[in-house]
């Protein structure tokens, strides 16, 4: 005896064969429950459809015989193509049945081995392969991974990572070589805190401000801050800048990695919100504001980058808010002799690369490294 599929599947290809159709539920059960109880052999269904009164009615009429051929053509194009049929397949399909050069039933295989077929299948695996590699990134960008600075442990997620885990760790000699320990130092942009954390970590400073704009990067400091027990040294900002912090905070230095470009290219949301600054509409409103949360002698210090911006745009702002610009300066050594009209040659071969007030407002391009430190500080007053 077959099994039911098997048995199933046989009434259904009769159907398809003799009737031009799919079975309908109740005429499948009454031919698979004759056979069980043995009324009629498996063998009988072929006879027992072709003298039924459908079939005399499709044989003897034409025009009914084609519209069951058409239906059937008709189904196979919108589950296999996914389309409507044309006249012109629609008919060379119908023709070639009548002429017996194809059976209906042979219809499916004939429709998934034609070209469009082929193309729309390979299209669907793109497709499919790139959802399982936008699922992927989407599980590798909310990964929470570790990075650790000394004894210090911190969290963070790929899609907040604006590289201060690499390129922003060059504030550490800088600070070290150009500061005083400090009481007090803010992170602004600060992403999963990387420039903040390590100078903690370097014992650089006492305590630390960390400021961000986007609530993912909050949560991930305040993950940093719990799992290395230092509520009593770290305080965590949701803010636009300065915009949301409160006037009794005072540092001796702010710190950041900001957004490096004035305009979109083409980003993410989450990207847009770790590379671009519209305008530098964020970087003017924090040299605005930033005298307000600055101690006597604080100074600022952001790492820019060649490529999204010239010196000259910054140190307007700078002198425009009553600031005092220090300097601007690469970290990295140059490695090209063709800046060296701007530098003293021992300068240039080696150590801190510095430029001063009067080079600021060149054009330096290509810089031999993206990334520059500009370094402003409060504007002490004499009376």
């Amino acid at each position: 005896m077959d099994s039911s599929n098997e048995l199933n599947a046989f009434i259904t290809k009769c159907y398809q064969d003799i009737l031009l159709r799919e079975p309908d539920k109740v005429g499948l059960e009454y031919h698979y429950n004759k056979i069980i109880k043995k009324e009629i052999l498996k063998e009988d269904i072929p006879k027992i459809l072709r003298e039924s009164l459908e079939y005399k009615n499709l044989s003897g009429n034409e025009k009914n015989l084609d519209n069951a051929i058409r239906t059937k053509i008709t189904k196979c194009y919108r589950e296999i193509l996914f389309r409507e049929p044309d006249i012109l397949g629609l008919e060379q399909h119908l023709q070639k049945i009548k002429k017996r050069e194809i059976s209906i039933n042979e219809l499916d295989n004939i429709f998934r081995q034609s070209e469009e077929y082929k193309k729309i299948a390979n299209k669907k695996k793109i497709l499919k392969n790139k959802k399982k590699i936008s699922i992927k990134k989407n599980k590798e960008k909310n990964k929470i991974n570790t990075v650790k600075y000394k004894n210090l442990v911190v969290y963070y997620t790929k899609e907040l990572d604006g590289g201060g885990k690499v390129f922003g760790q060059d504030f550490i000699p800088v600070v070290k070589k150009k500061f005083p320990k400090a009481s007090r130092i803010c992170e602004v942009c600060s992403g999963p805190g990387f420039i903040g954390f390590s100078l903690l970590a370097n014992g650089l400073c006492d305590t630390l401000c960390l400021i961000d704009v986007n609530p993912k990067a909050i949560e991930i400091c305040k993950k940093t801050i719990s799992k290395n027990h230092l509520e009593d040294k770290v305080k965590v900002y949701l803010s636009d800048g300065l915009s949301n912090i409160p006037p009794n905070e005072k540092w001796d230095l702010l710190v950041s990695n900001p957004p490096h470009f004035e305009y979109d290219f083409g980003t993410t949301k989450e990207e847009f919100l770790i590379a671009v600054d519209p305008e530098w509409k964020m970087h003017r409103e924090i040299y605005k504001d930033v005298g307000n949360y600055l101690s006597k002698n604080g100074s600022i210090l952001f790492y820019e980058n060649i490529e999204g911006s010239k010196p000259h745009i910054f140190s307007e702002m700078i002198l425009e808010n009553n600031l005092e610009l220090v300097e601007c300066f690469w970290h990295k050594k140059f490695n090209s002799l063709r800046d060296s009209k701007f530098f003293f040659e021992k300068e240039k071969e080696f150590g801190q690369i510095a430029y001063y007030k009067k080079i600021l407002k060149e054009m330096i391009n290509p810089s031999p490294y993206r990334f520059y430190f500009i370094w402003s500080k409060k504007r002490v007053s004499f009376k």
